[in-house]
């Protein structure tokens, strides 16, 4: 069963939370617009539970390979694919071309296993998306 720990507005979340707590979703429901997450307390694997229960949509922790930069982004498991992705810098998220600073091809490293494969690489090669 999966366990949610507090819904946190995300301009609230630090990347201090995503390293306690690996993986979160969407906090979206009566009481919370889509800007709320929530984290999957003690998830350090994106479970087969997770991937198929149908309103989670995994956001993970990673690391950019080759630097000490950290972001988090929306994980499709069905096309093994990254989207929404943000960079933690300067004490808070930003949009992965901030500042033109990283430029493709960038590799992410899931901090997180995905159905216990441990350092999932993604490759972000397109900067329009």
């Amino acid at each position: 069963m999966i366990e949610y720990g507090r819904a946190k507005h995300f301009s609230k979340v630090k990347l201090q939370d995503h390293q306690k707590h690996l993986v979160w979703t969407s906090a979206h429901d009566e009481r919370h617009d889509e800007e709320w997450e929530k984290p999957i307390v003690g998830a350090s694997d994106v479970t087969q539970e997770i991937i198929d229960c149908p309103p989670v949509v995994p956001i993970i922790t990673l690391r950019v390979e080759g630097t000490d930069l950290f972001g988090t982004g929306w994980y499709m498991h069905k096309d093994r694919e990254l989207f929404a992705i943000g960079i933690w810098h300067e004490e808070r998220w930003k949009n992965l071309t901030y500042g033109k600073a990283l430029k493709p091809p960038v590799v992410f490293i899931s901090v997180p296993s995905i159905l216990g494969e441990k350092n999932v690489r993604f490759i972000w090669d397109d900067p329009k998306h």
